[in-house]
């Protein structure tokens, strides 16, 4: 018997080394005798691990072997013309290949070091050797020349193209495109299951690779791993002893929601991310059209999909500010930051289920005059997303719902946050802003009324997260309406629903409203509440204005006294 358990566990093994290697065509369905085998061999002593404290993540409710077993099941059943079929299925393949034997270096994961470089073959030489130097058995190095007059082939000398077992390196020499560019033609030519990136003045601790894939092993149902990094050096902006590094954790933390960390800020610097290479190829290319931002841009189509991030919190990479690279060229900033902005816009419209994250976007396209710079800027790349935000407004005032759900708060939203501050400079807006007020004030005229399903996609329920407060002019016309249809003794809302919707709304007279409707057993409001709230509104008006005057009143006597 247990021979035949070691016979199939040795073809199990073969088999998947066979698929791990992408050799021939991915088999058309999963072999139960293989997958029955597997799972044995691996059994509970593979559940879950507690997480280190260094590691910031929400857990995984299966083992790692169970997981991949599933992901390999269901990377098999994908159509062999896929592009994402054969990386997948080879992911969990080897996933499952290493924890079966850890031992064997063989069977451990690759791991492709991505590397773009332009002019920067002074720091390139010393990247390289960080990723060689890593205690992980299975690296492999692409550098992606974009252009450079330096010769980084020369500085790359020292290294053969293959220094030791177990590590290689690549070096592809394209025309100059751009860092995106770039970084699109090393995913597409990486080998490995996994991919790291880097930038060419950055160097890697030597366990990085290894902790990351440790942390992934241990929430198997990761797909990007972060880090912090130290930073050395100092340009005109910037310096090392004041930046200001992610806070996993804390605040908008990626790893809690990815696109709450998008919206509000920057969610982590690319030489510390690593994730699956069909991950990238999901995805797709990086935005070569944007010069700077490509990187926040794709984070944000991460985000789109809802991918799930982990973070540790040591710093195992080394990051250095220096004049003349792509993040001191403030000026390009200035010009790609409007359309990254205008491109996530339009994203988000697409996205019903994302439209609470409007309210952070929009004010963040507020601050700085980046509305401004949109209306009033240059470009084709720039005025192809113009249209698409108009023709994305037209199409939410056609009177149809989308997942269920009403685009009146969507458009009061932009109404509130662009319209309201687009005051200066329209003249140098040419017919942009007045197309864009034009069209959605017939969007807010067709748009569909709200109801019961609208309020609770707002506002959530009880345990829920409060929402943004950017949200605040499309609840407030939410709230507004419940409180008309309430005069009205027509209620969108049964008794415990408003209760629980009082009590997240915010304050002032129109939560006041909400509670005494919540109170009111027929759920019909009576003479006697509305009186009751209307003296409480009059009598709050009246102090408020006493203390107003007696402050100003102290003030004119206190100012007198010094004047005399």
């Amino acid at each position: 018997m247990e021979g035949a358990l070691g016979d199939t566990l040795s073809e199990a093994r073969a088999w998947l080394d066979w698929i791990g290697r992408g050799e021939g065509r991915i088999p058309s369905a999963w072999s139960g005798r293989f997958a029955d085998t597997v799972a044995d061999r691996l059994g509970a002593s593979l559940a879950p691990s507690p997480d280190p404290g260094d590691l910031v993540a929400r857990p995984c409710r299966v083992p790692a072997g169970t997981w991949h077993l599933g992901g390999l099941k269901e990377a098999l059943r994908l159509s062999p013309e896929d592009p994402v079929a054969l990386p997948r299925a080879q992911y969990h393949a080897r996933w499952l290949a290493h924890l079966l034997d850890r031992e064997d270096a063989d069977h451990a994961l690759r791991v492709s070091i991505l590397i773009p470089v332009h002019n920067d073959a002074e720091f390139l030489p010393r990247a390289v050797a960080s990723c060689f130097a890593q205690t992980h058995p299975q690296i492999e190095v692409v550098v992606v020349d974009d252009g450079s007059t330096d010769e980084p082939e020369k500085a790359l000398a020292p290294f053969s193209r293959s220094s030791g077992p177990g590590r290689s390196l690549r070096v592809i020499r394209t025309e100059q495109r751009g860092v995106a560019s770039a970084r699109t033609t090393a995913q597409e030519a990486a080998r490995g299951e996994v991919v790291h990136f880097l930038d060419a003045d950055d160097i890697l601790d030597p366990e990085a690779v290894e902790r990351k894939l440790a942390a992934f092993e241990r929430v198997p149902d990761a797909e990007l791993c972060c880090s912090r990094s130290r930073v050395i050096g100092s340009t005109q902006t910037r310096d090392a002893t004041t930046y200001r590094g992610p806070d996993f954790g804390h605040g908008p933390c990626p790893t809690r929601d990815l696109m709450d960390a998008c919206v509000h800020r920057y969610a982590f610097h690319t030489s510390t991310v690593m994730l699956p290479r069909w991950l990238c190829m999901e995805t797709g290319p990086w935005n070569a059209e944007l010069r700077h931002g490509s990187d926040s841009r794709y984070w944000f189509r991460l985000a789109l999909r809802t991918t799930k991030v982990i973070a540790l919190r040591d710093e195992l990479g080394t990051r250095q500010l220096r004049e003349g690279s792509l993040t001191t060229q403030s000026w390009d900033r200035a010009r790609s930051r409007p359309v990254l902005f205008l491109m996530a816009l339009v994203d988000l419209l697409e996205r019903p289920e994302r439209w609470t994250y409007l309210g952070p976007l929009l004010a963040r396209m507020r601050r700085r005059a980046r509305w401004q710079l949109i209306t009033q800027g240059e470009g084709d790349h720039l005025a192809r997303w113009r249209e698409a935000l108009l023709e994305r407004i037209v199409l939410l005032g056609d009177a149809q719902r989308r997942a269920g759900l009403s685009s009146r708060p969507v458009l009061v939203l932009i109404r509130e946050h662009l319209v309201a501050g687009a005051c200066e400079g329209r003249e140098k807006a040419g017919d942009f802003l007045p197309r864009f007020e034009r069209l959605l004030t017939a969007a807010l005229v067709t748009a569909p009324p709200i109801d019961a399903r609208d309020l609770r996609f707002w506002f959530g329920g009880p345990g829920d997260p409060h929402p943004p407060k950017q949200n605040g002019p499309a609840l407030l016309e939410l709230l507004r309406r419940v409180d008309a249809g309430a005069r009205r003794g027509h209620l969108l809302l049964a008794q415990p629903e408003l209760e629980e919707l009082a009590r997240r709304a915010p304050d002032g007279p129109l939560a006041l409203r909400l509670e005494a409707l919540g109170r009111a057993p027929d759920l019909v409001l009576g003479r006697w509440a509305w009186y009751r709230i209307r003296t409480a509104e009059r009598i709050r008006g009246a102090m408020a204005a006493l203390r107003r005057g007696l402050r100003a009143g102290l003030r004119r006597r206190w100012t007198g006294r010094r004047e005399g």
